[in-house]
């Protein structure tokens, strides 16, 4: 099972990846009402542009592993190991926390 600590750790490294992509321009996207890692469309990259699927490929992330070590998406292992809605739940609740120490609301 994938700790607090390690997705704390991948959403930074997902933040600083934005961050050097696009400046902190993206930030002023993002709806934390409407902020869920398990729809592609309401993901930060689905925030941030289209959605998902569309966003990770644009942005070269050619794998899920790519996507999953900046926070962007869980690994099958990990969402196997707890299951997927649990998995990207704590997945957003860990996006939310540090985006609204961002300033975000």
């Amino acid at each position: 099972m994938v700790t607090k600590k390690t997705l704390t750790t991948r959403v930074r490294r997902g933040i600083q990846f934005l961050d050097k992509k696009y400046g902190k321009k993206w930030r002023k996207k993002i709806d934390l009402k409407e902020l869920d890692l398990n729809k592609p469309k309401s993901c930060i990259l689905g925030q941030t542009d289209s959605d998902y699927y569309s966003h990770s490929r644009a942005l070269g992330l050619v794998s899920d592993n790519d996507a999953a070590e900046l926070g962007f998406l869980i690994s099958d292992a990990e969402g196997r190991s707890i299951g997927y809605f649990t998995a990207f739940d704590r997945l957003t609740k860990v996006w939310k926390t540090e985006l609204r120490k961002l300033g975000i609301k």
